[in-house]
């Protein structure tokens, strides 16, 4: 495998010196027009090269340093925000080169409100390689971290402004962001939170586009060197309520095993609060840990539970939309409306929500039951509410409704469904609930219920 991605590595780096003068410099070719960004990005991909220990022909990369010094763009003050951000990742290759003045940062940081999150991270490293003691780079660092998203699932961040024309996405802005800290700042607590969330936001074993997947493998890469989790090496243990649980030892040999520890409900403390205590001695590597509580209550009495989605759901008759209800006669249709509010983007959503025992769901697309409306009108679009599209994945089951979608913005989404009474009796529903496949700790619960079928 080392030996094609080697192979892979040469012959990439031998169509890059097979690329056209230009003026007596160098650049890679488009069409008739050079491109100063398309070259900053293969400076920028000679210079990982050579530090990865690849050989790189010395004329060739200093060609394409003095073209990009040569064909830098003028940047005005009212500039675009991708003009930006493309200018700070030309001074960042140029750093990295050992070709930046140190004049060059000042009028990019005066204005660099103008940046974006990951223009920011850029200009954060090539003044940290300019001068590590620059007092103005706390002030970038300060500004990005305070727009991280935090939640259980981790660390990310969303830029105000979709950058298109530099390929960007709030995925591809969290390693870049990541790759800064770990260079700058390898200690602060949210570099080990960016990496959990840039690993769990992955398809396939990558993540969307090129981009994603390019700068994301070289922030984590970094991570590995910077936080040393191949030299793992330390005792741990674990306790409750001051008695001990587990005690071991974390180093190469185990790095990948997991640790399952279980308590019943009925050892835990019921009149004061539990103390679960994490501890681990000195030595490289980081110790990581998830703690749940499961307990079963009446279906009655479970209360709505928000941990970064909230969800209700209500039952009425075909010809009030308006009314809830709580019982129906045997034999007739009820509209079930899910509501999920979500105040911060989630991916890979996952929505179960269980039927009443007496209730058997209604594929509505099988236009074979005569009670079951054959078009929608506006009134019924206007009860589905904005944004039920993005469930791209839906399944009726005969115990629950499952809905999927990839990835959700912030806002509140309404989805609705039809059911048939087919039961009678007096059924306990259990809530709906909303998670991340990947995080189960984010996400929310509604309310249990009864439901009467006459």
């Amino acid at each position: 495998m080392q030996a094609n991605l080697d192979e892979q590595v040469y012959a990439a780096l031998q169509r890059i010196y097979a690329q056209q003068l230009y003026d007596g410099g160098w650049s890679w070719w488009d069409g008739d027009k050079s491109d100063p960004q398309t070259t900053a990005y293969v400076v920028y991909g000679l210079l990982e090269a050579k530090e990865s220990g690849y050989p790189i022909s010395a004329s060739v990369l200093a060609k394409g340093v003095e073209y990009l010094k040569e064909h830098m763009p003028d940047l005005r003050r009212n500039a675009s925000t991708s003009d930006y951000n493309r200018h700070a990742f030309m001074l960042y290759v140029l750093a990295r080169a050992d070709q930046l003045g140190a004049g060059q940062t000042n009028f990019i940081f005066a204005h660099r409100v103008a940046l974006g999150l990951f223009g920011k991270a850029y200009l954060a490293q090539a003044m940290h390689l300019l001068d590590p003691e620059d007092a103005r780079i706390p002030t970038l660092l300060s500004d990005i971290e305070s727009a991280a998203v935090m939640s259980a699932a981790g660390a990310h961040w969303e830029e105000a402004y979709k950058d298109y024309w530099n390929w960007n996405s709030d995925t591809r802005t969290t390693a870049i962001v990541l790759n800064a800290f770990i260079q700058l700042d390898p200690q602060n607590p949210i570099t080990a939170n960016a990496v959990r969330w840039l690993m769990a936001h992955r398809e396939s074993g990558h993540w969307y586009s090129t981009q994603e997947t390019t700068w994301s493998l070289i922030a984590l890469t970094n991570w590995l060197v910077a936080s040393k989790e191949y030299e793992t090496d330390y005792k741990y243990a674990v306790g409750l309520n001051g008695e001990s649980i587990q005690q071991g030892e974390a180093n190469r040999e185990n790095l990948t095993e997991t640790v399952k520890l279980q308590i019943e409900l009925e050892k835990l403390l019921k009149d004061k609060a539990n103390y679960l205590v994490f501890a681990r001695g000195r030595g490289a590597g980081n110790l990581y840990y998830t703690a749940y509580l499961s307990a079963t209550l009446p279906v009655e009495e479970i209360q709505p539970l928000d941990q970064g989605m909230s969800l209700s759901r209500e039952y009425f008759t075909l010809d009030d939309p308006k009314t809830p209800i709580t019982e129906i006669e045997r034999g007739e249709l009820v509209k079930v409306r899910l509501t999920i509010v979500v105040p911060e983007a989630v991916h890979y959503v996952v929505i179960n929500d269980p039927l009443p025992a007496g209730m058997e769901v209604i594929d509505s697309t099988l236009a074979t039951d005569t009670l079951v409306p054959s078009v929608y009108t506006l009134q019924d679009y206007k009860e589905r509410g904005w944004g039920w599209w993005y469930f791209t994945h839906v399944e009726l089951r005969d115990e629950k409704v499952v809905l999927s979608s990839d990835y959700l913005p912030a806002g509140t989404y309404v989805y609705t469904y039809l059911v048939r009474a087919s039961t009678a009796g007096t059924f306990r529903v259990i809530p709906p609930t909303a998670s991340e496949f990947y995080f189960p700790d984010v996400g929310g619960r509604g309310a249990g219920s009864r439901f009467t079928v006459r």
